[in-house]
């Protein structure tokens, strides 16, 4: 079944009385703090009202230091700490149980998820959406090799899932409160996120 919809519903304007962004982060101590700053400056023009939970996913390095530093200027900013490297699943889990947004943005804190794409996703959650998910245009920045491999991904578990999973789209999106919520309730343990976005249901688009 197709849990998701590309048009809106019939929803009155949303507005945001707290957005939430998670931002899972591992050995980035020469970005982390670089992106954190400039994801701030973008939240802070699209809605007065902001946190920033940053999962540290145990690094090695003084990522986590740098971060704990940068709070101190950035009231917004929440840290988590974990005590060692558990993964980017669980990393995105403990945000979205620590997030208590209206909606909540997940994304990277390399660079990799353009962060003029986010008042795209922004506009898309005002207007009735419930999970709004970039997608990418092509893989051409990656190996041929790679890009075999992710074709083939989304085919076999199209094939095997009864659910619609969206091909090239990750982990970089917006989530209703109420999709996070559901996804909160779910007592997998090893989770496959992407799987779980789709699981939940609610009305979707891509951007």
């Amino acid at each position: 079944m197709n849990h998701y919809s590309t048009s809106p519903s019939t929803v009155k304007t949303r507005s945001a009385a707290l957005f939430s962004a998670v931002v899972p982060v591992y050995n980035e101590s020469l970005l982390a703090v670089e992106f954190i700053q400039a994801l701030a400056n973008c939240l802070r023009a699209m809605t007065p009202c902001f946190e920033i939970i940053a999962v540290d996913d145990g690094s090695k390095d003084d990522t986590a230091a740098r971060i704990k530093a940068l709070g101190l200027t950035l009231p917004e900013l929440k840290l988590l700490s974990f005590s060692r490297n558990f993964g980017k699943e669980k990393a995105i889990t403990a945000g979205l149980h620590h997030a208590s947004g209206d909606a909540v943005l997940i994304i990277d804190s390399d660079f990799q998820h353009p962060l003029e794409t986010v008042p795209i996703l922004f506009e898309r959650w005002q207007a009735g959406f419930d999970n709004i998910y970039a997608v990418r245009r092509d893989r051409k920045d990656q190996t041929l090799l790679n890009r075999f491999f992710a074709n083939n991904f989304y085919r076999l578990n199209q094939s095997l899932m009864s659910i619609d999973l969206p091909a090239n789209a990750g982990d970089f999106r917006i989530l209703d409160r109420k999709v996070v919520d559901a996804i909160n309730l779910l007592p997998e343990a090893n989770r496959f996120m992407k799987g779980l976005y789709a699981w939940v249901g609610f009305k979707g688009s891509p951007v």
